[in-house]
Formats: structure tokens, C-alpha cells, sequence
């Protein structure tokens, strides 16, 4: 089953989030649209890590855009928040972090919050 409901609304598997070998970057793959985001994969170990980007609020001086998809992300307690336009979208954060330290043979999923 593809969906999961929990007290924050429902999560919706639609992606992944897949490593870039040649560019060290981190593609945001969106089933249905294809890439709609990339960002460092420097930038996604010190999210991981909670060194930048951790905030409870989209709004917040923690959040990163990602080049020039006006993407941003955050650290959530257990997500890594990513914001495509106004559509929000969530990978669990051990699921990131385990991509990032078997690099580049892990991929971690995206889930869109509903």
C-alpha cells in the first residue's frame, strides 16, 4: 500500500530522492514530473546531521533554496522537508542519511504530504 495516514494527514509515496555520482549532488525525482529539485550532497549531510536547515517552520532563516527550482529545504524531528513550489514533499531521515553513507548505491523515498 502506497499510502500512510497519521496524525499529520496522509503520505503519498511519489518519488525518490537518487544520488548524481558525476555532479556530488542529490536529485529530487518526482514519479508523474520527473527532476524537480536537485541540491548538494554536501548540503543534504549537514541537514542530515542537523548543522543547517533545522526548523520546524518553512519559513524559518533555516531553510536552503536549491538552485534555481526555488526549492527549499528543512530538517523536520524524523523527515527532511523538501518545498517544490507550494507542494510539500518529505524523505525519512534514516532513509536519507543510510543513502548518504552508502553512497551512491542507496536511494531513499519521497513522500508527498497530502
Amino acid at each position: 500500500m502506497s499510502d500512510q495516514r497519521c496524525q499529520a494527514g496522509s503520505y503519498t509515496k511519489v518519488g525518490r530522492l537518487a544520488p548524481d555520482v558525476v555532479h556530488d549532488a542529490i536529485r529530487i525525482i518526482v514519479d508523474d514530473a520527473g527532476e524537480v529539485g536537485i541540491t548538494r550532497q554536501e548540503l543534504g549531510e549537514l541537514v542530515c546531521r542537523g548543522e543547517v536547515g533545522f526548523s520546524d517552520e518553512p519559513d524559518s532563516a533555516a531553510v536552503h533554496v536549491l538552485g534555481d527550482t526555488g526549492a527549499v529545504i528543512f530538517r523536520g524531528d524524523h523527515s527532511v522537508v523538501l518545498l517544490v513550489g507550494n507542494q510539500e514533499y518529505k524523505a525519512i531521515l534514516s532513509q536519507v542519511k543510510n543513502m548518504l553513507v552508502k553512497w551512491p548505491h542507496k536511494k531513499a523515498a519521497l513522500f508527498r504530504v497530502d
